[in-house]
């Protein structure tokens, strides 16, 4: 009797592990390389450079211990959250503003991005208050 109940208490933290697990996505873009370029993202930002003649941009999204957050960054992902986009010379993620809130739990994501810019190409970061 000891072991079921041990056994059955172990699967339910299992489950609930799982339902508050994090949540981790990567997003892979590429666009046409622009001479100049100005980076106005709010996140952490890695620039490489590499020998292709375009930019390829990766965007890791974390949501920490959030119920169903693998479903709710893929679906938010599905309606361009997390989009970089290139708009008038800037490197922009327009749609990342607005807070998310979920029964009462506010989504916290923490976005990382890659860019691969070839060798040609200025990249200018400005300081964002």
């Amino acid at each position: 009797m000891r072991v079921l109940v041990l056994s059955i208490m172990s699967l339910m933290l299992v489950i609930l592990l799982h339902k508050y697990s994090n949540a981790q996505m990567t997003l892979v873009r590429s666009f046409e390389a622009p001479l100049i370029l100005e980076s106005k993202l709010e996140c952490n930002v890695e620039v490489l450079v590499w020998d292709e003649s375009y930019i390829k941009c990766e965007t890791t999204i974390d949501a920490k211990e959030f119920p169903n957050g693998k479903w709710i960054v893929s679906q938010l992902a599905k309606v361009g959250r997390y989009a970089v986009i290139i708009s008038e010379g800037q490197l922009i993620m327009p749609k990342i503003y607005k807070e998310i809130w979920v029964k009462d739990m506010k989504l916290e994501e923490e976005i990382r991005v890659k860019l691969h810019i070839p060798m040609g190409t200025s990249l200018i970061f400005q300081e964002l208050l």
